[in-house]
């Protein structure tokens, strides 16, 4: 986490190197001083990458023969020597502010009106502030969408479940319906099994029913029964309900209704998880497999038939509401008096639960209930989608990708990510990080007015050198040292005009390429790359947002630092004076608008 989280000055670890320092003043010094006034041959931490000056370069001091204008040309242009990024040369250190880009007004659930005059903090923003800075980023993203109220509340329900550390849905209430977020701990329901045998001489039917759910995450805690339960509806025979109880194992649990004539438990109810840790590995997540009984809950009465629509619900308690978070269908004509135990399964590799992918009535398979050996995986439909809440705040503002934008409890089948999460490449999503943040520099300063922000990087007017600095923008997928994903960024804003937002970053098709590298970015061998969770889904959004979830707290894209290079000549020959100064207007308001002089710097004259 580290080298995740930038930490503000003043705050480092101790007696721990930072793997990276934002830039500060000494850099823009050096910078211009140095490299575009008075070239010595010295290293900053720019030029371990390379020859950073290249042959013809011009030194100081000048005479007074007309290449006084060489230096105008390159400060400002970039036909005088491309490798030094000219124009583009000019902020290292900077300082931007806290702001929301229009003034908005709000009435929340209290009936009262507030004015939002910062970007909202989603971290610890009422859900009254991120819903309506959701919906004006919505709505200046694209103003003729007629959904934005509805997007805005079931994003803002998402979040606030993704965020907060306990296990009750978010319920927002409004609008036609209520809307219900995404919440730990996340149950499928994972197989449907029966056994049904038939008397040759009387024609009694004997059958055992069974229903599988499956936890994918050890780190979720076990589901309370009072807030859990099995629907079943019948088309014919009575509708059943019962609390689940949750036993078997850390990541199954089995409903079985048995007929000792058609057994199902001895030779298909295993609780055996390849995954599941072992005792010596206990402490991992409060796990002791000696805390589960590994037994099956009892179905009692309960059946199911062809038709029956099977659901898992979970108690929303704010709301006093049961909502489906899972259901599945009984195929017609798949209970058969055969004696042969069948069973329906779910595609259960990692971050695939959440697509709904069934196995085929017509695909006879053997019951596995209580593992995952042997279980069906649609292999046609490789894309995975990244299902879990963190339950913890977001570490930085990029994270929101991680946000399902819909219901997730209601995912049509085979969705693919594009459907479902809050997709970084969207255009419709790119302005929500000019209102959501997760920097709040009134936490560093103890001044509930404070907006200002020290040292994060203005892509819209830092060379690539510069942005390279930042973190896993150094190397490419197989480690080796370049400043590719930083010089893209330069030739996109020189090709299309200045970023409007961080978010236009994600159009840069190369900060995605960790997508493309047919690698997991966690649990491969070496070379890996850096991922955010321990999952092992292979090039999915995470994989794809990485780089710029773990920049996106460094770089802004407006500035409040500006740097003048001044200077006074007397006649043509005479005697001039040069000064580097950087000036800050972060602190300009209303009622005071001067501009601070935050350095200058005198410049030999020429001699």
């Amino acid at each position: 986490e580290r080298q995740v989280v930038w930490r503000y000055p003043g705050e480092p670890e101790p007696n721990q190197a930072l793997p990276y320092t934002p830039f500060d003043l000494s850099d823009e010094l050096e910078l211009r001083y140095r490299v575009l006034l008075n070239d010595q041959r010295l290293d900053s931490r720019l030029e371990n990458w390379g020859q950073f000056r290249p042959k013809g370069t011009l030194w100081t001091p000048r005479d007074a023969s007309g290449q006084l204008s060489d230096w105008f040309r390159r400060v400002t242009q970039a036909g005088l020597d491309p490798n030094l990024a000219c124009r583009t040369m000019a902020t290292t250190y900077n300082m931007d502010r806290i702001l929301l880009p229009h003034p908005v007004t709000v009435v929340n659930a209290a009936g009262t009106t507030t004015s939002l005059h910062k970007m909202v903090n989603v971290n610890t923003a009422n859900m009254g502030d991120i819903r309506a800075a959701v919906a004006a980023a919505l709505a200046e993203a694209d103003p003729n969408d007629l959904g934005i109220a509805e997007k805005a509340v079931q994003i803002t329900a998402n979040l606030v479940d993704y965020i907060d550390d306990d296990d009750e849905i978010t319920v927002v209430f409004g609008l036609s319906s209520n809307y219900y977020g995404f919440e730990r701990p996340c149950l499928y329901l994972s197989e449907l099994a029966y056994r049904q045998m038939q008397d040759p001489e009387t024609k009694a039917l004997y059958t055992s029913y069974a229903i599988e759910l499956y936890r994918p995450y050890f780190e979720d805690r076990d589901p309370c029964s009072a807030d859990w339960k099995i629907v079943i509806d019948n088309p014919s025979i009575e509708d059943r309900e019962l609390d689940v109880i949750w036993s078997g194992s850390r990541r199954f649990h089995v409903l079985l209704a048995e007929d000792p004539a058609a057994p199902l438990r001895q030779d298909y109810v295993s609780f055996q998880d390849a995954e599941e840790p072992t005792v010596g590995t206990k402490a991992l997540f409060g796990y002791n497999p000696g805390d589960y009984p590994r037994t099956t809950q009892d179905l009692g009465q309960a059946r199911f038939e062809a038709g029956a629509t099977i659901s898992l619900q979970r108690r929303a308690r704010s709301a006093g509401k049961w909502v489906i978070v899972d259901s599945h269908r009984v195929p017609d004509a798949w209970i058969a008096p055969d004696g042969v135990a069948r069973s329906l399964q779910r595609d259960l590799s990692p971050n695939k639960s959440i697509r709904r992918l069934w196995a085929s009535a017509t695909q006879t398979s053997v019951p596995g209930l209580g593992h995952a050996v042997g279980n069906y995986v649609d292999l046609d439909r490789p894309e995975v989608i990244q299902a879990h809440p963190a339950n913890r705040p977001l570490r930085s503002i990029g994270e929101l990708g991680m946000i399902f934008a819909r219901n997730a409890y209601s995912v049509p089948e085979a969705s693919l990510p594009v459907d479902v999460l809050v997709d970084l490449r969207n255009p419709i999503y790119r302005r929500l990080f000019s209102y959501l943040t997760v920097i709040d520099p009134a936490q560093y300063t103890g001044r509930d007015t404070e907006t200002r922000i020290p040292g994060r990087i203005n892509v819209n007017t830092a060379p690539a050198f510069v942005l390279a600095q930042l973190p896993w923008m150094q190397y490419n997928a197989n480690g080796i040292p370049t400043y590719d994903k930083a010089a893209a960024i330069v030739v996109r804003r020189n090709n299309f005009g200045p970023y409007q937002g961080i978010g236009d970053l994600m159009q840069v098709d190369l900060l995605g390429a960790l997508a493309l590298d047919n690698r997991d970015n966690r649990n491969d061998d070496v070379p890996r790359g850096p991922d955010l969770t321990p999952d092992k889904a292979r090039d999915d959004f995470e994989e794809r947002d990485l780089v710029f979830t773990r920049i996106s707290n460094l770089v802004t894209v407006r500035s409040d630092v500006f740097t003048a290079y001044i200077l006074v000549r007397i006649g043509t020959n005479g005697p001039e004076k040069r000064t580097l100064a950087i000036f800050d207007r972060s602190r300009v308001n209303a009622t005071d608008r001067r501009v601070r002089l935050v350095a200058r710097w005198p410049v030999p004259d020429p001699r």
